[in-house]
C-alpha cells in the first residue's frame, strides 16, 4: 500500500493499528488541490489501552473506538488539523455514569497547527482535552479544586501536545512517531510517547507494519499518586492496513502490552502483560 511521506497520518491511534490510543490526526495536510479532508475511523479492540497501560479491571475489556479527523490546508507547508475521539466500554453497557468502576467512557478533542519541517518530517502543535478514561482518572488524584468543563464528577485533562513524524531515508519504510504532552491545568506534568516502526509493502493494497512504542512521564506524579514517574509501558504491535477501496482502509492488528516501572506503584491495578487484538476501519470523505 503506497503512501506519500509528507501525508503520513490519518489514524485513530498514534500508530494506525496499534493499541496506543492517542488521538493523532495529520491527514494529507499539504494538498492545495484538496484543501479540506475529513476521515471517519471506527474500531474495536479486545482491551482498552491508554498511555501504554492495560488495566486489570475486566470492565475495560472489549472497547469500541470512533474518531472524526479533518484538516484545512493553509498552503503547501502548513494546515489546521483537528479531531474528536470516543472510547466506549461495551462491558459497562456504555453507561458513562456507572460508579461501579473507576473509569468511564473516554472522549478526546484535539486541535493543532501542522507544518512540514522537511521533505520527510512533519510536526503539529496544539491543544488536547480529555474527559474520562484513564487520563481523567489519573487526574482525579491531582485535582485540588476548580470547575470541570462538564457537569460530572469524571475528571478532565488539559494539555499542550506536540506530535512529530519522521520517515528515515536510510531504510525505506522505517519511521518514527513522537508525542510530547504537557498537562497544565490543576497540576502540571509531562507525558511522552515514542514509536519506532517499519512498514513493508506486501502488495499494491496491503502493508505490514511492525512497531514498538515506549510511553513515559516526568514530574507528572507525586509519591502519593497511583503511578510513579518513569516508563509507563511498552507496546509491540503488528498491523496489516489494507486498501479496500480508494477511500477505505481496513486495519486488523495484534499488540503485546507490557507495563513499565511507573506502573509498579499501582500494584495489581494494571496488567503486567496482555495481548490485544483489534480492527480499525478508516474512510476518507
Amino acid at each position: 500500500m503506497k503512501k506519500n511521506t509528507a501525508t503520513i497520518w490519518c489514524a485513530l491511534f498514534a500508530l494506525s493499528g496499534s493499541a496506543v490510543a492517542d488521538l493523532a490526526c495529520l491527514p494529507e495536510v499539504f494538498n492545495p488541490k484538496q484543501p479540506k479532508t475529513v476521515h471517519l475511523n471506527l474500531g474495536y479492540a479486545t482491551k482498552y489501552v491508554e498511555r501504554g497501560l492495560a488495566l486489570s479491571d475486566a470492565e475495560t475489556d472489549s472497547v469500541f473506538h470512533g474518531a472524526l479527523t479533518g484538516a484545512y490546508t493553509l498552503g503547501h507547508d502548513s494546515a489546521i488539523i483537528g479531531g474528536v475521539k470516543v472510547d466506549l466500554f461495551a462491558r459497562k453497557g456504555f453507561d458513562h455514569h456507572d460508579d461501579s468502576s473507576p473509569l468511564c467512557d473516554e472522549g478526546t478533542v484535539l486541535l493543532q497547527y501542522a507544518a512540514r519541517a522537511s521533505e520527510h518530517t512533519v510536526w503539529a502543535l496544539g491543544y488536547q482535552f480529555v474527559h474520562g478514561g484513564l487520563p481523567g482518572y489519573l487526574h482525579s488524584e491531582r485535582h485540588h479544586g476548580g470547575r470541570y468543563i462538564f457537569n460530572s464528577q469524571r475528571p478532565e485533562e488539559h494539555s499542550v501536545v506536540l506530535d512529530i513524524h519522521h520517515d528515515f531515508t536510510c531504510l525505506k519504510g522505517l519511521f518514527w512517531d513522537s508525542r510530547t504532552q504537557y498537562s497544565f491545568r490543576w497540576e502540571d506534568g509531562w507525558y511522552f510517547s515514542n514509536t519506532l516502526g517499519y512498514e513493508h509493502e506486501l502488495s499494491e493494497r496491503t502493508s505490514a507494519v511492525l512497531a514498538v512504542t515506549w510511553t513515559a512521564t516526568c514530574d507528572y506524579f507525586e509519591h502519593h499518586h497511583l503511578n510513579s514517574n518513569g516508563t509507563q509501558g511498552w507496546v509491540f504491535s503488528l498491523s496489516l492496513p489494507t486498501e479496500v477501496t480508494e477511500k477505505a482502509v481496513l486495519t486488523p492488528y495484534v499488540s503485546c502490552v507490557l507495563a513499565g516501572n511507573g506502573a509498579d506503584a499501582a500494584g495489581d491495578f494494571y496488567r503486567d502483560s496482555t495481548v490485544v487484538f483489534g480492527v480499525n476501519a478508516s474512510y476518507k470523505f
